[in-house]
């Protein structure tokens, strides 16, 4: 027959089982995300202004393009932390020069 458990006897369980649980779940995402590489480079869409972003390169970039999807993408691969919406009026602001 069991005896009824104390306050310390549960406290001392739930903090066994958030250990059991916890340990192996984190080393398994460890495991699973060590070949991913870290994105510590990118910066904000607010760190970049966008008088910072080289005329020439947005007109390079939306001329060598015939559609305004590769050239939004090409365009923020070259800036990482261009927003989508800032990337799009760029790239509009060009194709209609």
């Amino acid at each position: 027959m069991l005896s009824t458990p104390s306050w310390w006897e549960c406290i001392l369980f739930a903090l066994w089982l958030a250990i059991v649980v916890y340990i192996p779940f984190e080393v398994r995402n460890t495991w699973r995300d060590r070949n991913k590489p870290l994105n510590r480079g990118l910066m904000g869409p607010s760190s970049i202004p966008l008088d910072d972003i080289d005329e020439d390169t947005v007109h390079t970039i939306t001329a060598r393009h015939g559609e305004r999807v590769p050239a939004v993408k090409e365009l923020r691969e070259t800036y990482p932390g261009l927003s989508l919406l800032d990337a799009a009026q760029l790239v509009d602001r060009h194709r209609k020069t």
